[in-house]
């Protein structure tokens, strides 16, 4: 455990320590380039918002992503395309947004995510055509580490 006194100073290291010792699931730096696929907020168009985004770490059941353009939506996918999978969609759920009032560049949003379930080319196909998402299903996470090869 870490200690500070009147002479000692809390260093960025040890707060990384800190912060790491309170994950519940450890967070591995890695940046690589996906696709992040919402359903439109007006359900007049059927076709989904596609954006690129960038992975900044990622962990088994989540992961820290930059995204170019702001994110409306609390619910989304992410594919990547240079993968060997990259016909499987995973559904993310947004925790948190960075709020910290200084704007990224080019308006891009940086976003904490929750890993739900992922789905096979078939499976994201059925839930575009319905035009929602499945709530009894997003609410069962599955195991994304299916995805991290």
């Amino acid at each position: 455990m870490l200690t500070t006194g009147p002479e000692q100073k809390l260093t960025t290291a040890d707060l990384d320590a800190l912060l790491e010792q309170q994950r519940a699931h450890r967070r591995v730096d890695h940046r690589t380039r996906v696709q992040v696929i919402s359903l439109r907020a007006d359900q007049a168009d059927t076709r989904p918002d596609v954006r690129t985004g960038w992975t900044e770490d990622v962990s088994s059941t989540g992961a820290k992503l930059l995204i170019c353009g702001p994110l409306a939506a609390d619910t989304f996918w992410i594919r990547i395309p240079e993968s060997n999978r990259r016909n499987e969609f995973i559904e993310c759920r947004v925790k948190w947004r960075d709020e910290s009032g200084l704007r990224l560049s080019n308006e891009n949003c940086r976003c904490g995510v929750e890993f739900q379930r992922v789905l096979s080319r078939e499976e994201f196909d059925e839930v575009l055509a319905s035009g929602a998402l499945d709530r009894e299903t997003s609410d069962q996470p599955s195991s994304p580490e299916e995805t991290a090869s």
